[in-house]
């Protein structure tokens, strides 16, 4: 992925991308071509030195079966995105506009899980995560005495061993200032919270003035 400088994530940045935006495209290739699947993963920072992704398909999926030939895969996290209209700057209409995002790139080896009792912790790993801010939290055990038995014939998790990442947060840094924080206002006044709040950080820390 093409990065610029004022572009580049930071270890910080991609640990957020993760964990707030888990679907992940997951992409391996095989004698047919490429293959992309839409997965939640969730990532255990200390395990390696870039981190492990965890995850699980179902057996009916057959990107499970062709990683068995060739393991390599990439991850791909997208978090906040949007349009960003030149009309919104009171200093002229002489820049173009721009598409911002966030995008994290996981490149890897995956490991297919190897007994039941691995599945399942890749299970939990992922509903601890996604369950953790619920007033309510939901656990697996209220599938019931055998719902989770039921299950695990056609399900087999995995865990993904971080090689490299390459993570991009493009968010108008080569903008003018007035420009982008006028941006980050009509964002807020859409609702794009999310988008504005990252423009925000990454181009005046917390707060921003005109």
């Amino acid at each position: 992925m093409f990065i610029r400088e004022r572009y580049a994530a930071s270890q910080e940045d991609i640990l957020a991308t993760i964990r707030q935006y888990p679907l992940a495209t997951l992409v391996s290739q095989d004698a047919r071509g490429f293959t992309a699947n839409h997965l939640p993963l969730v990532i255990d920072p200390a395990r390696g030195p870039h981190g492990t992704l965890i995850g699980h398909f179902t057996r009916q999926n057959p990107q499970h079966a062709a990683l068995r030939a060739d393991s390599r895969v990439m991850a791909v996290f997208n978090g906040p995105a949007g349009y960003v209209s030149s009309s919104w700057y009171s200093t002229g209409r002489d820049m173009a506009p721009t598409w911002n995002y966030a995008a994290v790139h996981c490149h890897g080896t995956l490991t297919l899980a190897s007994s039941e009792e691995q599945t399942v912790a890749a299970l939990r790993a992922l509903l601890n995560h996604v369950e953790q801010n619920m007033p309510n939290a939901w656990r697996m055990e209220e599938l019931g005495p055998d719902g989770l038995e039921r299950r695990l014939p056609h399900i087999i998790g995995f865990e993904i061993a971080i090689e490299r990442i390459e993570a991009k947060l493009q968010m108008s840094q080569y903008e003018r200032p007035k420009d982008t924080a006028e941006a980050i206002d009509v964002l807020r006044a859409q609702g794009q919270e999310d988008l504005a709040d990252t423009m925000q950080r990454c181009n005046f820390g917390q707060k921003h003035s005109q």
